[in-house]
Order: C-alpha cells, then structure tokens, then sequence
C-alpha cells in the first residue's frame, strides 16, 4: 500500500465518519429553518402546514440517535449497534416526557407530535441500519496498515 493510497483511505474513513455528527447536529439548522421561516409563512389549511407542524418533533426524533455515533471508531460495531438502540429508546422517553410534561414551556398536547417522533427514531434506525452501519469505521475494524515507508522507532 503506498503513502497516497493510505492517506486515501484515511480521508475516506473520516468522510464516512463525519455523516453521524452532520445528523446529530441537523437540527440546530433545520428547527428554527420550519419553526420561524417555513411555518410563518404557510397557510394553515393546508397540508404542507400539517406537514411542518409535525417536522420539529420528526426532526428531532430522526437526528438525536445519530448522537451516540458521532465518533463511531471509539466503539466496537456490536457496541455502537447496541448504543444506538439505547439511545433511540432514550430519544422516545424524552419526546415523551417532552409532550405529556411540557418541561420546555407551554406546550399544547398532540398525540401526532408522538407519532412524529417516534416514527423519526424508527426511519432513524432503518437508515443505521441499512444504510449507514456498514459505511462506517469502528473500532474494532482492520486498523488502516502502515505503509514500509513509515518506520516506527521502537
């Protein structure tokens, strides 16, 4: 394997890497994006108005589990499987208490809020699973191998 190949594969594997924390921090882009400029700005008859009304709680259902993953070599693969499955369970319980308590401030209860969160955590574990788990690089992948070119000193 020569030096640019390596390199090649590093900047890959960091690439892949990256997808969990674009996700996980989705939300500081997308919430205020429905909330303050789409939402307005729609009529509320509609069904892209039902649509958007569901979008915070959907959003936040689909991004928070991706968290846990946004250094996914600090894991095993069975670990981080695991970890995200805790996590999106986690993630549930919190919209919950988030609805049924309204610790944030007022908050009208809507049991399609519920709906869209939770549907977001299931979409969010189908794409971990079919889409992303297997672009990943965990811990317990092939280390990268060094190249005869770089001698440690030992």
């Amino acid at each position: 394997m020569t030096v640019s190949s390596a390199r090649a594969r590093l900047a890959n594997d960091m690439r892949r890497n990256f997808i969990p924390a674009v996700i996980a921090f989705a939300p500081a882009l997308l919430l205020p994006l429905v909330q303050d400029v789409l939402r307005p700005r729609v009529s509320h008859g509609s069904w892209l108005a039902v649509v958007l009304s569901l979008a915070p709680d959907f959003v936040v259902g689909f991004c928070f589990p991706f968290s846990i993953l946004m250094r996914p070599r600090v894991f095993s693969s069975q670990a981080a499987t695991r970890l995200f499955c805790i996590w999106s369970g986690l993630t549930v319980v919190a919209l919950l208490l988030d609805e049924f308590l309204s610790p944030l401030g007022p908050n009208v209860f809507d049991l399609a809020d519920i709906g869209a969160g939770v549907g977001g955590v299931v979409l969010a574990g189908l794409a971990f699973h079919t889409l992303l788990r297997g672009r990943l690089t965990f811990g317990d992948d092939e280390a990268t191998p060094r190249p005869e070119s770089y001698q440690v000193c030992e």
